[in-house]
């Protein structure tokens, strides 16, 4: 079965601050100064407001004293989400840190000397509809295909959320949800759809900043299966699924693939291989090889990939293609079994 990203596990919705020690940065000028009497030690906060999880500078956020000796005194950020608070007699601070469409977080600061401190807002989110339609390989409806969204969510403890919809008899699905902008792995969503007798279809949906509304379409492959010693012919379009144990990385960090798979099945105990060759020009594209079953999980990736594997084992084969092919290749897939070492 496929492995449950790491990149699930995330961490809790409650906005975070992080103070350390030194020199202020220059950041633009106070809404409020306090005034000091002449000989008195005063202290400056400054540092700099971000969004979370994009990491983004926030403009335009305030910074503002709401208890303490400097109560009413604040700041506002610059383009580069800079702030800083000059002139305040110390103490302990009780501070709110608020911009528009970003959730306020209350700060408690004991000031004893110059300190910079940075804060992350969550955004509270935007309002989504995408909806699409589910086809099989020969282009029909496909009916009763669930179609998963995961998104970044101001909602959730895990900050995650997801909103399953079913394809109805004319394949058509629709969903609606709340979702952090950009704050998924630089989409909004990684989407799933499945149905039973089909391999998934992975995507994103990249959502338009300007427009809360989307369409992500999707066809689902049935499954084939085919003998470990037999051979079969594979086409992979450009539309095809995003492969899955690379759909969760961040745009830049590598490549999307898309995939194809084919399912293998061991006769008898031994080494299973699979590797797969261009029928057009002869190029070997990578191979990805996992076991289905039984329990004893295997990943190995080449071409050819091998696997060790017992009567009755179930292997994917996945065949990799770049994302960024427009064109539709065809490769010859072969399988074989040799004994055990």
């Amino acid at each position: 079965m496929w492995m449950i990203d790491r990149r699930f596990l995330m961490w809790p919705l409650t906005a975070i601050s992080i103070a350390c020690g030194g020199a202020p940065t220059t950041a633009p000028s106070p809404v409020a100064t306090p005034v000091v009497a002449s000989g008195e030690i005063t202290y400056t906060l400054a540092g700099a407001v971000r969004e979370w999880p994009t990491m983004k500078a926030i403009a335009d956020a305030t910074v503002s004293v709401v208890d303490g000796p400097d109560t009413g005194y604040a700041a506002t950020t610059d383009g580069m989400g800079r702030y800083r608070l000059t002139g305040l007699k110390g103490g302990e601070l009780t501070l709110v840190i608020s911009a528009p469409n970003h959730a306020p977080l209350t700060s408690r600061v004991v000031l004893a000397s110059n300190q910079s401190l940075d804060f992350q807002l969550g955004h509270s989110g935007m309002a989504y509809e995408v909806e699409g339609r589910v086809r099989d390989e020969d282009g029909s409806p496909l009916a009763g295909a669930e179609v998963s969204f995961t998104y970044s969510s101001p909602l959730q403890s895990s900050r995650y959320g997801q909103v399953i919809a079913t394809s109805d008899s004319t394949g058509l699905y629709r969903v609606e949800f709340t979702a952090v902008p950009g704050g998924y792995a630089g989409s909004v969503a990684f989407v799933s759809t499945t149905k039973a007798g089909h391999d998934a279809d992975n995507r994103w949906f990249r959502a338009n900043p300007q427009a809360a509304t989307g369409t992500l379409d999707f066809h689902l492959y049935r499954i084939r299966r085919i003998t470990a010693g037999d051979s079969v012919s594979v086409s992979i379009a450009p539309n095809a699924s995003l492969c899955f144990d690379n759909a969760h990385d961040s745009p830049g960090v590598g490549p999307d693939l898309l995939c194809r798979t084919i399912r293998v099945v061991a006769p008898a105990d031994g080494v299973l291989t699979v590797e797969a060759t261009s029928t057009s020009n002869g190029t070997r594209p990578n191979v990805v090889v996992e076991t289905v079953s039984p329990a004893s999980y295997q990943l190995k990736i080449g071409n050819p990939a091998s696997v060790l594997v017992t009567a009755g084992t179930e292997v994917m084969a996945n065949i990799e293609l770049a994302a960024s092919s427009l064109d539709r290749e065809s490769y010859l897939l072969t399988s074989t079994i040799t004994p055990r070492p």
